[in-house]
């Protein structure tokens, strides 16, 4: 029953940025009452059911309709090799080639979690965590450990760390440390976008998609634009797939798997039929992944000029710098403050 003596309040009142401990799922804003404030999602919880999907370590963002989804189309983990898999989120892979997904079915590679959707309880089950979360007026921060999201014959640590700084210029940075117990798996990254990507400048820049979610009535105005600065790993191969005829394509390292997996829920939404893939070239079993996003107004042309720091940091344009821990506990700072 509702308490009586607890006045209603709108959600000006809520935090921009909270974290909801028992899923492990992180939610941000720029704002509650602008229909056209930027907002994201980052998550990595337990398996809670057999039928939960394989995304730990999965986010959205949205500003003007959606910049970051998940891969387009509808589908079960049963009738769609692709929908039914963890490739259509946006996460790091590890490409073991004798790795096998299915327990009662041949379904393809796609280097990512372990499907658990045919797994017996007991519930929950640990997969990945949020291990920090610290909330604050000039950012929102969550660091996750996604290591048992995967097989431990191809991982030996995975975690990512998800940081929004808000402000009249925004940005989002995504930083992976991720080590493979055999040199010879190779590592991506990869990240949905619903409309065609464009290199300017060092960058990826593309546009969001109001109706991408399949919204009919939208209160926000415009589109907004991202782009993409892949700062590690260091002369990363970064390939740009999707559009007609290779919106579901399948993991770059699975031979059985380079064909456009279209099904009956395919064209149904969210529409999101673009991928950016962020490869790691170099030898040695671990990789570090430092992507920043940011997102501007739709008529900005150029990318901000940012900074590289090693060995895994960024100076901002206005002077901001930030810095992430390479090994030790996921962390770092911005300045000279602490992340947790």
């Amino acid at each position: 029953a509702m308490d009586p003596a607890i006045a209603a309040a709108g959600p000006e009142s809520l935090p921009l940025g909270t974290h909801f401990k028992g899923a492990g799922h992180v939610y941000m804003r720029g704002a509650w009452k602008d229909p056209d404030a930027t907002w994201a999602f980052f998550g990595a919880g337990p398996q809670l059911a057999g039928h939960s999907r394989d995304d730990e370590g999965h986010s959205l963002i949205s500003k003007k309709g959606a910049l970051v989804s998940r891969a387009g189309g509808q589908g079960g983990n049963d009738d769609d090799y692709y929908s039914g898999g963890s490739l259509i989120y946006n996460l790091p892979t590890i490409f073991d080639p004798s790795e096998k997904f299915r327990r009662d079915r041949a379904n393809e590679n796609d280097g990512g979690l372990v499907r658990g959707v045919y797994l017996d309880g007991p519930w929950p089950r640990e997969r990945g965590h949020i291990t920090a979360f610290e909330h604050t007026p000039k950012h929102t921060y969550a660091a996750a450990d996604l290591t048992k999201g995967y097989a431990a014959s191809k991982a030996r640590s995975v975690t990512r760390q998800f940081l929004y700084l808000p402000g009249s210029k925004e940005y989002f940075l995504i930083f992976d440390r991720v080590e493979a117990a055999n040199p010879a798996f190779k590592r991506h990254s990869f990240l949905h976008i619903p409309t065609e990507p464009a290199a300017v400048n060092g960058t990826q820049s593309w546009l969001s998609l109001p109706e991408a979610d399949g919204d009919k009535q939208l209160l926000s105005k415009g589109r907004s634009r991202a782009f993409l600065h892949t700062l590690l790993p260091e002369k990363a191969d970064v390939v740009t797939r999707g559009g007609p005829g290779k919106e579901a394509w399948g993991h770059p390292l699975e031979p059985s798997a380079q064909y456009n997996h279209m099904s009956p829920g395919r064209t149904k939404p969210p529409i999101c039929p673009w991928r950016i893939e962020v490869a790691d070239p170099a030898t040695g079993s671990r990789s570090l992944f430092l992507q920043v996003l940011e997102i501007t107004e739709e008529g900005v042309a150029a990318p901000a000029a940012l900074k590289f720091i090693a060995p895994a940091g960024v100076q901002l344009p206005d002077g901001r710098q930030i810095h992430f821990n390479v090994s030790g506990p996921a962390g770092g700072r911005i300045g000279s403050d602490p992340l947790p």
